[in-house]
């Protein structure tokens, strides 16, 4: 006799599942103003949207590999596509839970999916968003050098706090200090 690959508790947690998302997309559709959904999405430009979508993904998927790097050295061996699927669930759940946090923890736990190097995981995704942050952090310093507008002073000034030489430990703070200590204006 052959045996089935779905067993009964995977079966009723299916069905679980599936009824609890139909309960949520139906109150989602009943608490939705279709009017103005509508009317909203008349005066959309097909050709932008595509575009912005298009963005988002590549910009995902440059994150996923960023991440990759940063697990492969800490001995996991997930695939790019893997990876990229778990970018994309993250951002699902930052988006839908109440904190910005809740899809980088959903991330960490489906990288680990219990092989016991939890820690592991969470440390790859906390070097994921601090090597974010610090080329987010370079982006602005280089941002406010390469201005054809002269800025406020309170511009620069901010953002040279926020990458200054405190947080210039490593080569990506070291640029972005570099480049704001170039831009800084003198106080009047």
């Amino acid at each position: 006799m052959k045996r089935s690959c779905w067993s009964v508790s995977k079966l009723i947690r299916l069905v679980i599942r599936l009824g609890i998302s139909s309960v949520l997309l139906g109150w989602v559709g009943w608490k939705t103003d279709w009017g103005k959904f509508g009317e909203a999405f008349s005066s959309l430009r097909l050709e932008l949207w595509l575009a912005a979508v298009g963005l988002f993904a590549l910009a995902q998927t440059i994150s996923a590999r960023r991440w990759q790097i940063i697990t492969r050295a800490l001995g996991f061996n997930q695939t790019m596509g893997q990876l990229t699927r778990l970018y994309f669930i993250g951002t699902y759940f930052s988006m839908l839970m109440p904190t910005s946090v809740g899809g980088d923890v959903v991330r960490a736990w489906y990288l680990d999916n219990r092989s016991g190097r939890r820690l592991k995981a969470f440390l790859s995704v906390f070097l994921d968003r601090l090597s974010g942050l610090m080329v987010l952090l370079a982006i602005g310093c280089l941002a406010v050098h390469f201005s054809p507008v002269p800025l406020e002073a309170w511009i620069v000034w901010s953002v040279w706090e926020k990458a200054g030489p405190s947080k210039s430990r490593s080569p990506w703070g070291c640029c972005a200090s570099h480049a704001c200590w170039r831009a800084q204006p003198s106080w009047p």
